[in-house]
């Protein structure tokens, strides 16, 4: 029974790409509130107590609220110091990392387990740098070089999407993408309201020079990344059917792979020394293999494939319509990063969240659109069955208004029924990778998914500096200005996709 359940355990999968998301969400918020405070204390020396009411703007004289925007305003600049670190190699990565799957399929699990390992060593760091509170905050910017051994997460979503579009048929590729965007909003949203619940100030009695309890949620995080990692040792992560049409002839290639002088056996010599090719083969199965696949992870031959896939001419402007696709979804992309890089700022200045009530208005924030995404995912997708260019339009729009609304009013009551509004906005996202799922065959879903990723890689970036330029200029007579930045970004998103489901449709036609 348990060598059954090892061996067809896909559904753990989910469960360990849920764990993984779920101690990330926790790393955000303790990491955010533990940069601020570090900021507040240590780099604009001012006192405990405005430190930790800092949320609170009618406790401030004008002098003193100055200062707290000013505080603000570098916390949420100091996310593009991070996001540039970051930059470089999770661009890196994302040209190499989808090809490099389709080759091989099994190094998909050695990735994961690379990526919980390095995740460890991460808290751990941030522990020690919480402990030292008087440490500067810029130490905290070393952990984002890890990212040079991982690619981060445009590493690990890439890997995801490839999974749901081999280990899936087509007709089921919408469900999966959904459930795949399920976890990752429930998932770190969870995260998010536990850290937020969990954290608070420290008494008199406790108090050194920390403001909060932040290594209980390190601790918290540390112990969830060693349980996912004990999980994906055990896990299954792609089916045997799914591989083998994945791999196809080329199988000696991706599983024994060239030797030292880069010399394949032919068929004759297999067929003559089988029995001890396998021998030898399952002596280099741990060790030689990995050290192999390690070796040809960096191999440019990867690159070329990626970009070949992604401009070889298609029959019925399929390439056209995955060059806009792409684009559309790095807009989105920006507008979301940029919106979350400065949103814990935002709340203080706008709506004067303290740690708590910012963790339940995240969790509503994200929570709230998913149960309407579930809802009309299945309404609109299977039951009334609407054209890409009608699900655009309605979901899109959505978004815009939301964006507008938010941008208008700094009411919290407001923002709260903008949410509710923007919710079908996520669906579009949805909408693009079960298009392009479609156009591209299976062994191409990593090399085009990878290109996705490489504008992930950058959207961090470009939407941080964007966003937290216009915040920390506007802070002080006009904070909500970055959600009409994000309005016009919606537009222009909007206008392309309506652009590219009309024009492709009636040349078509």
């Amino acid at each position: 029974m348990w060598n059954f359940i090892r061996q067809n355990n896909y559904f753990l999968f989910d469960l360990y790409i849920f764990l993984f998301i779920f101690s990330y969400g926790i790393y955000i918020l303790t990491t955010g509130w533990l940069i601020q405070d570090k900021i507040c204390r240590n780099l604009f020396n001012q006192s405990r107590t405005f430190c930790e009411y800092i949320n609170e703007k009618d406790r401030f004289d004008e002098n003193e609220i100055i200062i707290r925007d000013e505080i603000l305003a570098f916390g949420a600049m100091f996310n593009n110091y991070a996001n540039l670190i970051k930059t470089l190699p999770m661009f890196a990565w994302s040209l190499f990392v989808g090809s490099f799957l389709d080759r091989f399929p099994n190094a998909t699990k050695i990735l994961f387990i690379w990526m919980n390992i390095i995740q460890i060593f991460e808290y751990i760091f941030n522990i020690a740098n919480a402990y030292y509170f008087e440490l500067s905050p810029y130490y905290l910017l070393l952990v984002n070089l890890t990212v040079c051994l991982t690619g981060g997460m445009t590493t690990f979503l890439a890997a995801i999407n490839r999974c749901i579009v081999v280990n899936s048929s087509p007709e089921f590729h919408a469900i999966y993408f959904t459930i795949l965007h399920v976890i990752l909003v429930i998932a770190p949203s969870l995260g998010t309201l536990i850290a937020g619940s969990n954290i608070h100030f420290l008494d008199d009695n406790e108090q050194n020079t920390q403001l909060r309890n932040y290594n209980q949620n390190f601790i918290i995080m540390l112990g969830i990344s060693l349980v996912s990692l004990l999980m994906i040792l055990l896990i299954k992560v792609e089916r045997d059917e799914t591989m083998k049409e994945t791999i196809g002839d080329s199988d000696s290639e991706a599983l024994i792979s060239p030797d030292m002088n880069n010399n394949i056996s032919d068929n004759t010599n297999q067929s003559v020394n089988g029995i001890s090719q396998r021998l030898f083969t399952v002596r280099e199965t741990k060790f030689g293999k990995i050290r192999k696949i390690i070796r040809t992870f960096f191999d440019f031959e990867n690159v070329r494939q990626t970009y070949h896939c992604f401009i070889k001419p298609r029959p019925i402007h399929a390439r056209e319509q995955i060059f806009f696709m792409v684009f559309i979804l790095f807009l989105f992309l920006t507008n979301m990063t940029g919106i979350d890089s400065i949103f814990l700022q935002f709340s203080q200045q706008v709506y004067q969240l303290d740690a708590q009530e910012y963790s339940f208005i995240s969790v509503y924030i994200k929570i709230l659109p998913t149960i309407v995404l579930l809802i009309s995912s299945y309404v609109l997708i299977n039951k009334l069955q609407l054209k890409d260019g009608t699900m655009f339009a309605l979901t899109i729009t959505s978004g815009f208004i939301s964006q507008v609304l938010i941008g208008t009013f700094p009411n919290l009551l407001i923002f709260l029924v903008a949410i509710f509004i923007g919710a079908l906005f996520n669906l579009a996202t949805i909408v693009i990778k079960t298009k392009m799922a479609k156009i591209v065959a299976a062994d191409e879903a990593g090399k085009i998914f990878s290109m996705t990723s490489t504008l992930e890689s950058l959207s961090p970036t470009l939407g941080a500096l964007i966003f937290s330029t216009i915040f920390a200029s506007s802070i002080s007579f006009y904070p909500t200005m970055c959600f009409h930045i994000a309005a016009l970004i919606t537009v222009i998103s909007l206008i392309l996709a309506l652009f590219q489901d009309v024009y492709f449709k009636n040349y078509d036609q």
